[in-house]
């Protein structure tokens, strides 16, 4: 009888392993194609949005993400159940980018791009609130070691289709107009979130799925505050974590110089996002390898150089028209593509080798609170200077800030051993 319920609790955890794995796949997939930092601002940009309304898209994404952290307790008093809510916020999504995909392509082009200010912050609330939820779902039905091999495989899955859905594009469908075209990206997009979401409902946990007591969030302001003060690390940390903003934030800056840059209507959106898929793929593999050999100090380090390399590489191909222009925009959307995935594992291994158990909620927490309030800062600075596409003083922008980012990495005493992967 005992043996009969280990195989069948063996079976559930394979069957919601599967399901979770296809569910975050699509998903990964469809985050990429409908992503705030790179799709959005281009296919603003390129519909010849004013650069406020386009710089505006990251902070107020940004903005949302902080409100769907903060009110996420209160969210799940609706339900009590976090798959419900799950599937309604993926819901919402997928109907949200698929009326702006429909804005698109058949309203007016001079007032189609306002509804992707209100996508943006409610994508971002939605993120605040997955953030939450998600890893409390993947944790309840999962094991430590399968939790690490469902994220590596959706991160890699998820890049993959969207490279290849991206070069569907670019090869068959790349004839029709620019409007279209984006349209067509952010359609398929909404129609994988959809995909996504309805697989929760294949999923059978052996309970309810509920979300325990969270600290509230004047807690966690006071009692982070409180540490930041008496921690000289962590003081550190957040210097860091602000700094690389710029690295984080490279591919957002990039999408709307090169769409300024190659002009309005110049249907290469499906082009860059091969790159960008080629990237982080590509990423994938390198930082799994300097994570293990060079730990967190090499994997700040190779961030901020290589995001500097990608910074000269458009400056110098801008200058000496080395290559065709989208070619120039794509290997530089590649590398800040790869550059922009360390920033986060970095920061985690960072944060889990200096505290203690106890600590963490409150630092990851308190630490996430004050790098979004940098990236609305300087994602509205950073999306409006990139407005200027084809000067050469953003570049350099981007580059100093970077150098700084470098610095940072270089003379700032980080852990030196990376905590062994679960």
């Amino acid at each position: 009888m005992e043996a009969s319920r280990v195989v069948t609790r063996a079976g559930e955890a394979d069957r919601n392993f599967r399901t979770l794995l296809a569910s975050g796949t699509l998903f990964s997939a469809a985050v990429q194609l409908t992503s705030v930092t790179t799709v959005l601002p281009y296919v603003c940009a390129d519909l010849s949005a004013p650069s406020v309304v386009v710089a505006l898209l990251v902070p107020l994404f940004t903005a949302g993400v902080i409100g769907g952290n903060i009110f996420a307790s209160r969210v799940l008093g609706w339900s009590g159940s976090i798959t419900a809510l799950l599937l309604g916020l993926g819901g919402v999504q997928a109907l949200l980018v698929a009326i702006n995909a429909t804005a698109v392509a058949f309203m007016p082009e001079k007032v189609s791009f306002y509804p992707l200010l209100v996508t943006a912050g409610v994508l971002g609330l939605a993120s605040g609130c997955s953030q939450i939820f998600v890893p409390l779902l993947i944790s309840a039905l999962l094991s430590p070691e399968r939790r690490v091999a469902l994220l590596l495989r959706e991160a890699g899955f998820g890049a993959a289709i969207m490279t290849l859905v991206s070069a569907f594009s670019a090869g068959f469908l790349s004839s029709q107009p620019a409007d279209l075209d984006d349209a067509e990206l952010l359609g398929i997009g909404a129609a994988f979130m959809a995909l996504s979401t309805l697989w929760f409902l294949a999923l059978r946990p052996s309970g309810q799925l509920t979300m325990g007591e969270s600290v509230p969030t004047r807690e966690v302001l006071r009692r982070g505050f409180t540490y930041l003060r008496r921690q000289r690390w962590l003081r550190r940390f957040v210097l860091t974590q602000v700094l690389f903003t710029s690295v984080t934030l490279a591919p957002m800056f990039y999408a709307i110089y090169s769409s300024e840059s190659l002009g309005a209507d110049n249907n290469k959106l499906d082009n860059i996002l091969i790159f960008v898929g080629l990237g982080l793929l590509a990423g994938i593999a390198v930082w799994g390898f300097i994570r293990r050999q060079f730990h967190t100090r090499g994997m700040y380090l190779c961030s901020a150089l290589i995001a500097i390399c990608a910074a000269v590489l458009c400056t110098l191909m801008q200058i000496f028209r080395l290559l065709p222009p989208v070619w120039i925009f794509g290997l530089t959307m590649l590398l800040v593509a790869v550059a922009s995935q360390a920033v986060g594992p970095a920061a985690q291994d960072w944060i889990f080798s200096e505290t203690a158990e106890e600590d963490r909620v409150v630092v990851v927490s308190y630490t996430q609170i004050i790098a979004s309030v940098a990236a609305i800062v300087l994602g509205f600075i950073f999306g409006f200077v990139a407005g200027y596409g084809s000067a050469m003083w953003p570049l350099a922008i981007m580059l100093g800030v970077n150098v700084a980012a470098l610095c940072a990495a270089m003379l700032v005493r980080m852990p030196r051993t990376a905590p062994a992967t679960a």
